[in-house]
């Protein structure tokens, strides 16, 4: 894309979008509104796991609720849209005040379904319906009735940190992984190495362009970024090291044996025919489009502006927070081979540009917010850092939360009453807990029963 088109006006800055933000008073502190529903798209390795657990924070404090798991199916949506809308039309038609539905949606993907983000064009278009029916009139003229704020968050990374993150977190520990026994006879994807996963960042980042671009996008075979790159087959032993017909001489080194087989890389693996996995201009046209529909948009180096810019749109009431999944590897491009940092250039043309432009929109969205009042907001909030039981909660610490959620069988098995914020959409709440490996059903009680947390309970100092 052009150099100059991020500097362009266009729909994102129009003033209707800006206005929120302008209408902040930084020395008030925040509340939650009487009816919203707020989505977060996460895009991978970009803070979304830190962006949860600040949701979870609000949930546990009776705020919100935070009902799907961030891999939800249609019919989970399509559930959820309906209660939200029954409980916000009553809210609405009561004439407001409280008790309506707030909400936050985390669209993810991946797992345990990737219909949300296949299909985030049908979500999208989901919350532009509830914000023309539920939302303030264009104009700021209306029928009087009490209205509900649907919003929407983004957050994209600088790519080349982006990627190193993506692959010390899900491809390095394949790459290193060791074919065993029950590996042999096992085909791509189901096989650990270098042979199938390559060699390192440079070999795995040469086959995944993009990420950020395509993710966002949806339909652009994301599920090709997490799997191997190249085919492999088991030989005999005794003829490995002769001319298998099919096999990269190029490879030979990555060979391994085990039980009299050997594992060679074949070549790399084909793409499926639907799998279109390179951004075309058209596809960058889109993404313009779609990232210009987004309330708040920002970048993950500027995570703390980002999340008060966010907390008062939505009205995140505790934003306090502890950095998650913060990786100890390096860093540091000067540090890196040229082969290396080259690659992952040449994989990322795409979404510099996408960082570029979402960077862009963060500094319109700051300026709208009061300019340097608002970077003194952030300094401020980041002066209050404290560091509690080892970890630093940026911000300060946060208000203990009333409630935690538990295990439904030992909650019910004691008796426990469940409990309900008026902001549910019904008595779950839903829970989300498998995100957390937690498979049984969860409820929220009060935070002094004698059950362990299994989550909302990330916030609370020691």
């Amino acid at each position: 894309p052009p150099a100059d088109d991020a500097d362009d006006d266009d729909a994102t800055m129009d003033a209707a979008k800006l206005a929120p933000f302008a209408g902040f008073n930084l020395h008030e502190p925040i509340e939650p509104p009487g009816c919203a529903l707020h989505l977060y798209r996460h895009l991978s390795k970009t803070g979304g796991t830190t962006l949860r657990f600040i949701f979870d924070k609000q949930t546990a404090m009776g705020d919100w609720e935070f009902p799907l798991i961030y891999g939800f199916k249609a019919v989970e949506w399509d559930a959820l849209l309906s209660r939200w809308r029954a409980k916000a039309r009553a809210w609405r038609d009561g004439g407001g005040g409280v008790g309506g539905p707030r909400t936050l949606v985390e669209v993810r993907g991946n797992w345990p379904d990737n219909w949300p983000a296949e299909h985030f064009r049908v979500v999208m278009d989901d919350v532009a319906e509830l914000r023309r029916e539920f939302g303030p009139s264009v104009g700021g003229a209306g029928d009087g009735l009490a209205t509900c704020e649907v919003t929407t968050s983004l957050l994209l990374r600088e790519p080349f940190a982006q990627y190193l993150s993506f692959y010390e977190y899900y491809i390095r520990k394949q790459q290193e992984g060791e074919a065993r026994a029950e590996h042999v006879g096992k085909r791509w994807p189901d096989v650990p190495g270098k042979a199938a996963w390559g060699r390192d960042i440079g070999e795995w980042a040469t086959r995944v362009h993009d990420m950020q671009t395509r993710e966002l996008l949806g339909d652009k075979c994301t599920g090709q970024m997490r799997q191997p790159g190249y085919d492999v087959e088991w030989v005999d032993a005794a003829t490995a090291n002769a001319d298998v017909a099919g096999s990269d001489p190029s490879a030979a080194e990555l060979a391994v044996t085990v039980d009299g087989k050997t594992l060679r890389r074949v070549g790399v693996h084909p793409q499926a025919p639907e799998c279109h996995a390179k951004v075309t201009d058209d596809d960058w046209t889109r993404f313009e489009k779609l990232v210009d529909e987004f309330d708040v948009v920002g970048v993950t180096e500027r995570f703390d502006e980002f999340l008060l810019l966010l907390a008062r749109r939505v009205g995140l009431a505790h934003p306090e927070y502890v950095r998650s999944n913060a990786g100890k590897h390096e860093r540091d491009r000067g540090k890196m081979s040229a082969k290396t940092n080259a690659v992952i250039d040449a994989a990322t043309t795409m979404d510099r540009a996408a960082h570029e432009l979402a960077g862009t929109i963060q500094s319109r969205l700051v300026s709208a917010a009061g300019g340097d009042a608002f970077d003194k907001h952030v300094k401020k909030f980041r002066a209050q850092s404290e560091e509690r039981g080892g970890r630093v909660f940026v911000g300060g610490i946060p208000a203990r939360s009333p409630y935690k959620w538990v295990r439904e069988s030992e909650a019910k098995a004691a008796g426990t009453t469940r409990v309900t914020p008026a902001a549910f959409t019904d008595d779950t709440g839903g829970g989300q807990a498998i995100a957390y490996i937690v498979m049984d059903p969860v409820m929220l009680v009060d935070a002094s029963a004698p059950h362990g947390c299994v989550k909302g309970c990330n916030l609370d100092a020691a």
